[in-house]
């Protein structure tokens, strides 16, 4: 299955009064780009949010949103033990007296020994992150979504372009045989009219143009092309890899562009410009790929 690497999601997850909205989107880029605006409670879960997007979205220029919104104000996030401080205090107060010291905030500095004052910021914290996690997977599935339907466009067009050359590429094999006779038959004319007022030797000249048709033989590029059309189409069918698709792009590139030096045929050099027209699409799209 083809993936675009242009995509987006977005997802909007509320729960008592807090809001976590996450948006994501991805453009093209060889490796993994990403980059976090996120709030600075969040920092401490920067690289679980990056393990999730470099499993799930793998490479592209990755940009990733999340704000969170409160619509009330929570007061009993702190709590204080009223019976430690107590504790606390009146330990205080009893070496206060016997030090016959007047001097020291006791309430004070009971409110600031351990364990008086308890936050329920930590545990408020891991409710948000759970649901932050929630909203991040449903923007990546959205992601994935955008992703596929954008792939199906590109595959079409791919397709397109395949079965594009390979009817090309039939073309030049229907051109070759008819190419290679009329090259004979040029340089037999050609050689009728030197002939005369020069000794040949005939072997060494059957030897010449044999070597000079084999040097004009395009037979193994045509089959090479036509095993990387085929693998193209392969790769496209499987798991979505553009570099891959990219790969044999090239080597379909350089089969077609001996075709055309060794071309010596109108008809066949016409078929070849058509082909290069089609793989440059081709290039173009797979730039686009996961």
């Amino acid at each position: 299955m083809v993936l675009s690497m242009t995509g987006f999601g977005s997802a909007n997850l509320s729960n008592n009064g807090f809001t976590t909205e996450v948006e994501i989107r991805c453009l093209n880029s060889k490796f993994l780009d990403l980059s976090l605006r996120i709030p600075k409670t969040l920092n401490q879960f920067e690289p679980q949010i990056r393990e999730v997007i470099q499993e799930k979205i793998g490479r592209g220029k990755v940009s990733i949103s999340i704000e969170w919104r409160e619509s009330k104000k929570d007061n009993s996030k702190v709590s204080i033990n009223k019976e430690l401080l107590k504790e606390y205090y009146s330990q205080l107060k009893s070496v206060q007296e016997e030090l016959d010291d007047k001097g020291q905030d006791l309430f004070r500095i009971a409110l600031g020994m351990p364990e008086v004052v308890e936050s329920n910021e930590d545990e408020d914290l891991e409710e948000k992150w759970e649901l932050t996690q929630q909203a991040i997977d449903q923007a990546v599935n959205g992601v994935e979504d955008f992703r596929k339907n954008e792939g199906q466009k590109l595959s079409d067009q791919l397709s397109s372009s395949i079965d594009s050359i390979s009817d090309s590429l039939k073309k030049v094999g229907d051109l070759a045989p008819e190419r290679a006779n009329a090259v004979r038959e040029k340089i037999k004319a050609s050689l009728e009219e030197w002939k005369d007022d020069h000794s040949v030797d005939q072997n060494r000249f059957e030897q010449e143009l044999i070597y000079y048709l084999e040097k004009l033989d395009i037979d193994e590029e045509i089959v090479r092309l036509d095993s990387h059309l085929k693998h193209f189409k392969e790769v496209m069918d499987g798991r979505s890899n553009g570099k891959r698709l990219n790969f044999i792009s090239q080597e379909m590139g350089r089969e077609i562009n001996t075709m055309g030096a060794k071309a010596n045929n109108a008809g066949i050099q016409k078929t070849v410009v058509d082909m290069k027209e089609e793989l440059e699409k081709i290039r173009e799209q797979v730039q686009n790929i996961v």
